[in-house]
């Protein structure tokens, strides 16, 4: 946490996604569609107006994170944040920019949702057949932005409590994609900004499993043949040392991802 004092209040404040208070978090999660268009324009003509909302966006971002109401004028808060000289404005805004960096959320800030229990920090108990429809339906949601594509992410990670499993750290019901389909029903009623919070917990897991195996998600060339896609990967796994096509996608897929390095040191050395 990075601490900064406003006259003589100290505050706490984050400075990695994973410090985020749920209510920052969700903040974050209610503006990234209006953010976007700011940041993803190139038009020359537009840099001065794109600087004024860049700098609108991280001063409204640094208030919420600094826990200053802009609209209570009598908040000794938000005095001493007004009194602020611009020199110092300049450090304090540079606080907020991890948020627009990279994505390293791990946590799940938001565990139960409508009654529906997610996925433990770092998709810990995360299934191989549950990270390919997860991955399939995140792929769609960033190809069309379709709500159909992102309910059903949510479905997939967000599951109905295991009654017959209480003393397992994973909470949920097993996978079982029969289920998905009647369960983003449900979860299309969500508010649309706890959507997008789970998006953004799966974007940073992502991002650190895509980051601690690097070798196993390497682009190909141009002309190579294109890599196997996640259920032909299952297919290939499926036999003497993981089971069943059933067994193989109940595995945790840490423990594929541990089996699949082994595997290419194996023939590395070869």
């Amino acid at each position: 946490m990075n601490i900064i004092q406003l006259g003589h209040i100290s505050i706490n404040s984050p400075r990695t996604w994973n410090e985020c208070s749920k209510d920052q978090l969700y903040y974050i999660a209610s503006q990234l569609q209006k953010w976007r268009p700011v940041f993803s324009s190139s038009k020359a003509y537009l840099k001065k107006e794109q600087s004024k909302a860049v700098l609108f966006i991280r001063m409204a971002l640094l208030q919420v994170m600094l826990g200053v109401n802009p609209f209570n004028v009598f908040s000794s808060r938000t005095r001493a944040f007004r009194k602020i000289l611009p020199e110092q404005m300049l450090d304090l805004l540079k606080t907020v920019d991890f948020i627009f960096e990279s994505n390293n959320l791990t946590e799940n800030k938001f565990p139960i949702i409508n009654g529906l229990h997610g996925p433990a920090d770092g998709l810990r108990f995360l299934s191989v057949g549950e990270f390919a429809f997860t991955e399939t339906y995140f792929l769609k949601y960033h190809t069309t932005q379709s709500e159909e594509f992102l309910n059903k992410l949510c479905a997939t990670l967000y599951r109905e409590q295991a009654f017959e499993n209480q003393d397992h750290l994973d909470k949920r019901a097993k996978f079982n994609d029969a289920s998905i389909d009647s369960r983003a029903q449900k979860i299309k009623g969500w508010n649309s900004h706890l959507k997008q919070v789970v998006l953004l917990f799966y974007i940073g897991c992502r991002e650190k499993i895509i980051r601690d195996n690097q070798s196993l998600f390497t682009k190909t060339k141009k002309g190579d043949k294109q890599k196997q896609n996640w259920a032909e990967l299952i297919l290939d796994l499926s036999g003497d040392k993981f089971g069943s096509m059933d067994q193989t996608s109940d595995t945790p897929i840490f423990t594929i991802l541990v089996y699949l390095k082994k595997l290419q040191k194996q023939a590395d050395k070869k």
